[in-house]
């Protein structure tokens, strides 16, 4: 008979043997198992969620509409009613009054107007020949005669009926200033004064020239 002990202990080995396959096959069907749950349940979920789209199908936010601006035309300006300027007023103000204030600008504005008006009144009269042309002569001799006289640029010297007439050249008001002061002196020195009569002086200093009117014996002068 064979040995008992043998016998039970190859048996043992055999039974532990088919245990220990019982329990690779289990765990390798039910690792099989979790495989399948995992790809079945990734296919469920993917059935459910709706594709994404591609970048590039996906189309950029588009900004807001921003309006244009069109051309106005004089009329949509002159329906708008725009204040005025604080500036622009301020500015105005400045300037006329700095216009007022500049004496040269008033001046101007006197003598042009003066000058005018003499000359006006002389080219209305019509030429007394009986005391015109020897009147002329006696201020001509003035002019020669008279130191502080010769250095004026004489013009012109005319007589008419009630005034004579004396043009000369004074492109700076410094030479106005000396023809007049020695005019003055010489209308009173002359010939033992025989020519001392009213006698009035017009300007232009924009044109460069000076007039004084000589009025005649008897006569006054009407332009001032």
């Amino acid at each position: 008979m064979p040995n008992l002990e043998k016998v039970t202990r190859y048996s043992l080995w055999q039974w532990l043997t088919i245990i220990c396959m019982i329990v690779l096959i289990v765990a390798i069907l039910t690792q099989r198992d979790y495989s399948i749950f995992q790809t079945t349940a990734v296919s469920t979920t993917t059935a459910l969620t709706p594709p994404l789209p591609h970048i590039s199908d996906r189309k950029s936010p588009q900004p807001a509409a921003v309006p244009t601006v069109g051309m106005v035309d004089d009329a949509q300006i002159s329906s708008l009613h725009i204040p005025p300027s604080a500036n622009a007023t301020k500015i105005t103000k400045i300037d006329s009054v700095g216009a007022q204030k500049d004496p040269l600008v008033a001046v101007h504005k006197v003598e042009n107007l003066v000058y005018q008006r003499a000359y006006d009144l002389f080219e209305a009269e019509v030429i007394d020949f009986t005391w015109a042309p020897g009147n002329e002569n006696l201020l001509r001799q003035m002019f020669v005669q008279d130191l502080g006289l010769q250095r004026v640029s004489l013009s012109q010297i005319s007589c008419r009926t009630s005034m004579c007439q004396i043009v000369v050249y004074t492109p700076q008001s410094t030479d106005a200033d000396y023809f007049t002061a020695m005019f003055y002196r010489a209308l009173n020195d002359f010939n033992s004064g025989s020519l001392k009569t009213e006698a009035a002086i017009a300007r232009s200093m924009e044109n460069g020239v000076t007039s004084v009117y000589v009025a005649r014996q008897g006569f006054t002068l009407n332009f001032y």
